[in-house]
């Protein structure tokens, strides 16, 4: 009896210490992982500064500005026509 008490106690304190091992593996991982996380951030947020970003953005941005200037009149021609000439259905 004595016997098998000695051989729960020492599988639970095996336990314990597998248990405490495993929690100190996973803390050392975040804490990698959090620190690779940081270092990528900074790094993204470097390159947004960068003027060369700033000019790739800048150029994004006039295309569609200046796709919706040219497109937009069209469409809108587009619609004003089809409804021009289907306004006698309704008469």
């Amino acid at each position: 009896m004595i016997g098998d008490f000695v051989l729960v106690e020492e599988r639970r304190e095996d336990s314990r210490q597998r248990l405490r091992r495993t929690i100190a593996e996973l803390e050392e991982q975040k804490r990698i992982l959090k620190t690779q996380l940081q270092q990528r951030i900074h790094i993204w947020s470097e390159n947004f500064k960068r003027p060369n970003f700033i000019r790739t953005r800048d150029k994004i941005s006039f295309t569609i500005g200046v796709a919706n200037a040219c497109f937009s009149p069209l469409i809108g021609m587009r619609n004003s026509l089809f409804l021009c000439s289907a306004k006698h259905l309704f008469i």
